[in-house]
């Protein structure tokens, strides 16, 4: 799997390194002018700190991997950031829990809340989206099921 490289170049500057492909097309395309430029002594993309997210939201949906452990911490967290809210929406999808946003542990009780709260939210009467409450539905009734409560 490819690797992306991102290190400090200065104060407002990340130097992006292991861009091809389409990622190297996104941040070309995909980044205004006055936010990317292009090193020529290095031959290597910089883009401003504050589209960090951006870059690794997009690395991970090219599958590429992304190395921001060159970067000073407080740029780290904004992109490690952009990395937990990929990998929360990617639970989501498969974690029932998740999807009431409860956790593992909750008792029944907190389970019920938590489901009647988001149908009565979501529910397809009240103007919610019929898509959102089924999945909702199923990861009740799924978590119903580990439980033995079913």
């Amino acid at each position: 799997m490819p690797t992306l490289v991102m290190t400090q170049h200065d104060n407002h500057w990340v130097e992006l390194t292991g861009l091809g492909g389409k990622l190297l097309t996104t941040i070309r395309y995909g980044i205004k002018a006055a936010y990317r430029q292009f090193e020529q002594r290095k031959q290597s993309w910089m883009v401003h700190w504050s589209y960090l997210g951006f870059v690794v939201q997009m690395a991970r949906a090219y599958g590429v991997e992304v190395d921001y452990s060159a970067l000073p911490t407080t740029w780290q967290l904004r992109a490690a950031g952009a990395q937990v809210l990929v990998d929360t929406a990617v639970e989501a999808r498969e974690n029932p829990f998740a999807r009431l946003f409860i956790t593992e542990d909750a008792p029944i009780e907190v389970v019920h809340a938590a489901f009647r709260a988001l149908a009565k939210k979501h529910h397809p009467d009240a103007g919610g989206s019929t898509a959102v409450f089924q999945q909702l539905d199923a990861a009740y009734r799924q978590i119903l099921t580990l439980r033995g409560c079913a």
